[in-house]
């Protein structure tokens, strides 16, 4: 399930969230979904990602660009992310 909000903490933001089981260790999941670069192994649309400055053990600030879009005139898009995860009490 994916899903889209513009309007964040009561802010003018777009927060996404997204939610998908795979047959995959958790451990091995979060590894992969926290690294900016190694995200370009699974997500074709990532031109790079870098990791700008963790803070705390469960957020990072990130800088990511993304090969342009069709209609985009070749331009990538460029963005500096909050990046926050957690794990449930049951793992997953």
């Amino acid at each position: 399930a994916l899903s889209a909000n513009l309007c964040t903490w009561g802010l003018p933001l777009l927060s996404i969230r997204g939610c998908l089981s795979v047959d995959t260790p958790p451990p091995l999941v979060f590894e992969l979904l926290k690294s900016p670069e190694r995200r370009a192994a699974w997500d074709v649309l990532l031109k790079e990602g870098r990791l700008v400055r963790q803070i705390g053990p469960d957020n990072a600030i990130v800088h990511e660009v993304f090969e342009p879009l069709s209609g985009d005139l070749g331009r990538p898009h460029d963005y500096a992310l909050i990046s926050s995860w957690r794990c449930e009490s049951d793992g997953s």
